[in-house]
């Protein structure tokens, strides 16, 4: 059985907001993020997952968990 693959594993979109935006709330830095892990996966193969290794009478075992995950990151500005 065909076992070829193509698979979009890891990818990570970050954007950093404009310091004249943040300065106005009083911080000094925000960044937003969003990341995913086993996104896609192209192939015949009729099996979950094309790179798990099994024995013959397998179909492929479990297929691989798609994460994705989305944050905040947040500097105060320090006043003293």
């Amino acid at each position: 059985m065909d076992r070829s693959y193509l698979r979009l594993k890891n990818i990570v979109f970050s954007y950093d907001l404009p310091t004249n935006f943040t300065r106005k709330l009083f911080l000094s830095k925000v960044k937003v993020y969003v990341s995913g892990q086993n996104l896609f996966t192209w192939t015949n193969y009729k099996g979950f997952d094309p790179e798990r290794v099994t024995n013959a009478d397998s179909r492929g075992g479990v297929p691989q968990i798609r994460i994705l995950k989305a944050g905040l990151s947040i500097k105060f500005i320090v006043v003293r």
